[in-house]
């Protein structure tokens, strides 16, 4: 599956001038992690010309993700791992050092819920 975006439009449009919390050389692995989960929630309906909203999504679930993953490799037991300002989500390290997959998933269901709440993507029902 091809990512729904890519370290170009990460850096370029994303950011908006940030500096990249991931490095450009690893957005791919966490990009396609974040389109599948988008895949997965979106049932499929994102074509194949991605809307600017969905890629937007990918970016910032793509950040949550390699920021879990940094979060993971520290021991700090009950730390805040990372936040995310426009969806408020939090991501805690737990007990083990472990970012709970439960607290990585809402994070994630907030991104989408932020970026793809009123374009139809999450609608479930039927059509």
């Amino acid at each position: 599956m091809t990512p729904y975006a890519d370290a170009a439009y990460y850096t370029g449009t994303y950011l908006s001038g940030r500096d990249a919390v991931i490095p450009s050389a690893q957005f791919p692995f966490y990009a396609r992690d974040a389109t599948m989960r988008i895949h997965q929630r979106t049932y499929g309906r994102v074509s194949e010309t991605v809307p600017e909203e969905v890629k937007l999504c990918c970016c910032e679930i793509a950040e949550a993700l390699y920021q879990a993953e940094q979060a993971n490799k520290k021991t700090e037991g009950g730390t805040v791992a990372s936040e995310s300002n426009g969806g408020w989500s939090k991501t805690y390290v737990t007990a083990d050092g472990k970012a709970s997959a439960e607290t990585l998933n809402a994070a994630a269901e907030n991104i989408m819920q932020k970026w793809l709440g009123n374009t139809g993507y999450l609608y479930l029902g039927v059509e």
